[in-house]
């Protein structure tokens, strides 16, 4: 081998560690971009990133020096296969954000602001 780099088959009958999964969840886990939102196959809502750039950069940073070009082009396609929609845990969604009630957004000040004004009222009897 005259570079450092593998293809993904190269692992395939690896039992330890399934270097596609590995690599997929690395992804998923670090994209905190924008999502659409799509209704999958059977009435489920999935998610997509927009920000396709960020994914490749993501690809590029974390495993550019381990696989091959074709390897990271499988890997991006993978991750925009709606088999993986909707595993984006630190994505958002503008249509979901807009769809939350106000009460959603209520911060940990909001509760103790609350609190203080209810303890002046004297509705409160607990102390801090």
């Amino acid at each position: 081998m005259d570079h450092p780099y593998f293809d993904l088959d190269a692992f395939e009958h690896t039992p330890a560690m399934d270097v596609a999964l590995v690599v997929d969840k690395s992804i998923t886990k670090r994209y905190d971009g924008p999502l659409d939102r799509f209704e999958g196959r059977h009435g489920e809502i999935t998610y997509q990133p927009i920000d396709t750039d960020a994914i490749i950069q993501l690809l590029v940073e974390l495993w550019g020096d381990l696989l091959t070009p074709e390897a990271i082009n499988d890997a991006f396609d993978r991750l925009m296969d709606p088999d993986i929609w909707g595993k984006w845990p630190r994505g958002y969604c503008e249509a979901d954000e807009a769809e939350r009630p106000l009460s959603d957004f209520r911060t940990e000040e909001d509760e103790a602001a609350d609190w203080f004004e209810a303890v002046g009222r004297g509705e409160s009897s607990s102390a801090i």
